[in-house]
């Protein structure tokens, strides 16, 4: 009987060891990982756009409308044809921080193909889109 209480006294002081060493090591776990997010302890953030920017390195005319996820679209830019870009800035549409934008493209007697999506923000880079292909089989890259 005592060889039995023994043994439960040394795995219940083995248990409590465990559970401290993980209350130690938890908080000094959380500040490195604050350390390694970053200035500031925050966490790198995806890129966010502003501008779009459409190159046509396609083979014929095309225009595209901006698309945002709320719903909205900007109006068609001129059709354009190849080595040409169009830019819509979508600040001039009171969006806010976050919302998904992104190209619709429209080749003149052709197919529309969307390109990739990206974040919103205001005072963001540009993001840039390439168009390739031909009108009825063509793709918009985000580059």
């Amino acid at each position: 009987m005592v060889k039995a209480f023994l043994r439960g006294t040394r795995a219940l002081s083995a248990l409590f060891a465990v559970l401290l060493g993980i209350l130690l090591v938890a908080p000094q776990g959380a500040a490195m990982a604050r350390a390694l997010d970053g200035p500031g302890g925050a966490a790198a953030k995806a890129p966010c756009y502003q501008k779009i920017s459409v190159v046509n390195s396609a083979a014929f005319v095309m225009n595209w409308t901006g698309k945002i996820s709320t719903g909205l679209s900007t109006p068609s830019t001129d059709n354009y044809p190849v080595g040409q870009e169009r830019t819509i800035d979508f600040n001039a549409y009171g969006i806010r921080d976050g919302v998904e934008i992104w190209p619709e493209v429209h080749a003149i007697l052709g197919t529309t193909e969307s390109g990739p999506r990206v974040q919103f923000c205001e005072g963001g880079a540009t993001a840039a889109y390439r168009v390739t292909g031909t009108t009825l089989n063509f793709s918009v890259t985000l580059l």
